[in-house]
Parts: C-alpha cells; sequence; structure tokens
C-alpha cells in the first residue's frame, strides 16, 4: 500500500458485529474443545501414575525375592564347599588307604616269593 492512498480506520469486523460473534462462538468452541482435551489427559496421566506405581511395587517384591534368592544361593554355595571338602577329604583317605594296602600286599607277596 502507498502512502498516499487511504486506508480505512476500523476493520470491516468491527463495524459489522455478526462476523466477530462468529469468531467468538469459534473461539468458545475451541475452549470447549481444549478443556474436554485436558480433562481426558488428566484422566490418562491419573491411569498412567497409577500404572506406574504399581510397578514400583512389583518392583519393590522382585527384589526382595532376588536378595532371597542371592542369600540362598550363597549359603548353597557355602554348603557346596564344606561338602567339596569332605569329599577331597574322604577320597584323599582312601587314596592313602589303598596304596598302604597295596604297598602291604606287594611286600607280603615279595616275601614269600623270595
Amino acid at each position: 500500500m502507498r502512502g498516499n492512498e487511504a486506508r480505512k480506520l476500523y476493520p470491516e469486523d468491527q463495524i459489522n458485529e455478526n462476523p466477530m460473534e462468529a469468531r467468538i462462538a469459534v473461539i468458545q468452541n475451541d475452549i470447549a474443545n481444549i478443556k474436554e482435551n485436558v480433562g481426558e489427559l488428566q484422566v490418562g496421566m491419573k491411569t498412567a501414575n497409577e500404572a506406574i506405581s504399581q510397578l514400583q511395587v512389583g518392583q519393590a517384591t522382585l527384589q526382595g525375592s532376588m536378595n532371597t534368592l542371592r542369600q540362598e544361593l550363597n549359603s548353597l554355595r557355602e554348603e557346596l564347599k564344606g561338602a567339596i571338602a569332605k569329599l577331597e577329604s574322604a577320597l584323599l583317605k582312601w587314596i592313602v588307604g589303598t596304596a598302604i594296602s597295596v604297598a602291604s600286599v606287594a611286600f607280603a607277596i615279595a616275601k614269600f616269593v623270595k
């Protein structure tokens, strides 16, 4: 627009009230839709928070179970170490006893053979 052209001082909408009322009605409708959407979001957030709290309870229960299993595994490990030590001791005694018995038999045979 050139500076020397005449401009309207008021937009047409301000002179004629009907188009402005239509715009206001559209804005009011949009605000109502926004309120409805926010309400739905609040419901969704509430549901999500409840689900998160249930997950947190489940996680705490799972951690407790894991700690119990860890303790039981440590207990079993100690029992197995003890059992293995007993078996090693018994095996060593058997080997020594067998070696002494074989040596005794060998000396007895050698005494009779001579």
